[in-house]
């Protein structure tokens, strides 16, 4: 039997306590963390603004909400999606004719991500504590990203990135 809980965000926590009908005293919010990421690799040459997405290619992970956002961008502006999952074909043919480039499975997430000016969160699920808004902030990168889940616990708007709404392809854009 379980004594005592560990969320990884205070989202994880109401969740658990709403849904799950948990008893509050018996649940601890710990916050994951990451440490700085010295960054060795050679930044891109490229004179475009870069955008990076890093994740699974699932419809939870809002990826095709990017692409919507990707098409009312103005020129200069390359949006790179880095990973695989069942969405990657429908996020392919989606992307036709953008700023979007798919990426694929990568081995060095940081190397990859040296290679971007800002990190895109875009989830329409409640994501608990992402480990690359970790990975992000530990390279020093500014985020954009939905305000959903544990994700305003750990993006602090106009601070340490931008929070826009869930599914706003618009507000996306915008920001």
């Amino acid at each position: 039997t379980f004594h005592h809980f560990i969320s990884v965000s205070e989202a994880v926590r109401r969740d658990l306590i709403e849904n799950c009908k948990m008893p509050a005293p018996l649940i601890t919010t710990a916050h994951a963390g990451c440490p700085p990421i010295e960054c060795t690799f050679p930044k891109s040459r490229s004179k475009q603004f870069r955008v990076g997405y890093f994740g699974r290619l699932v419809a939870v992970k809002g990826v095709h909400i990017l692409v919507d956002a990707a098409k009312l961008l103005p020129y200069g502006i390359e949006v790179l999606i880095y990973g695989s999952g069942p969405q990657e074909e429908e996020l392919r043919l989606q992307a036709e004719g953008t700023c979007c480039q798919l990426m694929g499975q990568i081995e060095d997430v940081f190397e990859a991500m040296a290679n971007v000016d800002v990190v895109v969160i875009p989830s329409l699920w409640l994501e608990a504590f992402p480990f690359s808004a970790l990975e992000a902030m530990a390279m020093g990168k500014p985020i954009i990203a939905a305000e959903t889940g544990g994700l305003p616990e750990q993006v602090i708007h106009k601070e340490t990135g931008l929070l826009i709404p869930k599914g706003d392809a618009t507000a996306l854009a915008h920001a």
